[in-house]
């Protein structure tokens, strides 16, 4: 579904024959970062694609709400229990996606995780083309908004593809990688995460994760 709403807002805004209009993988990529890619790809000049960047967008959220319930994604396994343990434990929580900000939002209220997601912290992908941009933008809305001071060691970022690991590593962040996408273990040579978990099921690991990153700074 969501691409669908690149390709039905670059036929709408853009002008581009849908017969033109042919797909290429982006995992770990942010939504302005695949809008740059595709467009420029397809010929169009960038003082254009960012001249109609912003009606591009709205028209990609617009997409997403009216055709959501068409939507053939699933919610991985076990992702509810591992965030209400998280919640229970209190931990706070951040939303870091490359999708924009409203189709976000959209894809967290159908699977019915918006709930653990409502204080507005995040970083999104109409707020920085680059993934490591996004981290920091959640860390200092946390910081604005509920007071959270990052030490190094106090937070943590998920993520699922060799993108999120390099842009954790440039972020300056412990990173996870949940092996529950099209990426394994060997995909991660080129920058390897602080700890690899499965699934969303494997949560001792995590937090044993975690309290050794405590430790640890308690030791410096």
């Amino acid at each position: 579904m969501h691409v669908d709403a690149f390709l039905h807002a670059f036929h709408v805004v853009y002008g581009i024959p849908q017969a033109d209009l042919h797909w290429t993988s982006h995992h770990g990529k942010t939504d302005l970062w695949i809008i740059d890619l595709e467009l420029q790809k397809l010929g169009v000049p960038q003082a254009e694609i960012e001249a109609k960047l912003t009606r591009c967008t709205e028209e990609m959220v617009k997409y997403e709400r009216e055709h959501i319930q068409e939507d053939t994604g699933y919610l991985l396994p076990h992702v509810p229990e591992f965030l209400a343990e998280l919640k229970r434990r209190g931990f706070q929580f951040g939303l870091v996606t490359g999708n924009l900000e409203g189709i976000a939002f959209i894809k967290m209220q159908h699977f019915g995780l918006e709930k653990f997601f409502r204080d507005g912290i995040g970083g999104f992908g109409n707020e920085h083309r680059d993934r490591a941009e996004l981290i920091r933008i959640a860390l200092q809305k946390a910081g604005k908004k509920i007071g959270f001071k990052y030490t190094g060691t106090n937070a943590v970022y998920l993520g699922d593809t060799p993108l999120d690991t390099k842009a954790a590593r440039i972020a300056d962040i412990p990173n996870v990688a949940v092996l529950t996408g099209i990426y394994k273990r060997p995909d991660f040579l080129e920058d390897i995460p602080d700890l690899f978990l499965d699934d969303f099921g494997h949560m001792d690991d995590f937090f044993a994760f975690f309290e050794n990153l405590q430790k640890n700074r308690k030791k410096r």
